[in-house]
């Protein structure tokens, strides 16, 4: 059952993506009282597996979780992008994103906001 409906909803995203819609990545994660024990980290890297997995390129998935969210919310004069100027947030991984999305569950450092730590150092007290 659950297979069926995610084959539906990346034939849906195939579909838009084709017609030329503007997507950007979003996650319902934490939406209480339903998903309480899902965080937006690993729902958010799920989401851009699947939209990878509708056939949507996987540079093209990057896009739109970067940039075309930044636009869709007013603020790709500050992220979206990595350039002068704008607020220093990304990830470093080993592997080639525009090849395999899939490589970003696995980052090595996260950079926010100018401040670098590893993953597990972002969530110690």
């Amino acid at each position: 059952m659950i297979t069926r409906r995610v084959e539906r909803l990346q034939a849906a995203v195939a579909a838009l993506y084709a017609a030329g819609v503007p997507l950007v990545v979003g996650s319902d994660s934490g939406n209480w009282p339903v998903f309480l024990y899902e965080f937006h980290g690993p729902t958010t890297l799920r989401e851009l597996a699947l939209v990878q997995g509708a056939g949507v390129p996987p540079g093209e998935v990057l896009r739109m979780a970067t940039l075309d969210g930044a636009r869709l919310l007013g603020l790709d004069d500050e992220l979206g992008t990595i350039e002068v100027g704008k607020r220093a947030s990304f990830v470093v991984v080993d592997g080639d994103p525009l090849q395999d999305v899939g490589v970003l569950r696995d980052a090595r450092l996260v950079v926010l906001d100018g401040e670098a730590r590893t993953p597990a150092a972002w969530v110690t007290p």
